[in-house]
């Protein structure tokens, strides 16, 4: 089977998250089939100093400000 990506859907794309609490972004690939699939993600902060991702797919806000993940 052919399972090359058309596209990748993530949601939300933007929140705000009270320091202290995490979340797990949703994401969904739709293959050129327009099958849909739950990859395993992982994320990663261009600033650790606000918010941590981690392997298991899940996003943590350490300390009030904006950082993309």
């Amino acid at each position: 089977r052919d399972a090359r990506l058309q596209r990748v859907e993530i949601l939300p794309r933007d929140t705000t998250v009270v320091v202290g609490r995490t979340f797990r972004p949703l994401v969904t690939a739709i293959d050129y089939l327009g099958d849909r699939l739950v990859p395993a993600v992982g994320w990663r902060s261009r600033d650790s100093t606000v918010a941590v991702g981690d392997g298991a797919g899940s996003v943590t806000a350490v300390a009030p400000g904006t950082a993309w993940i």
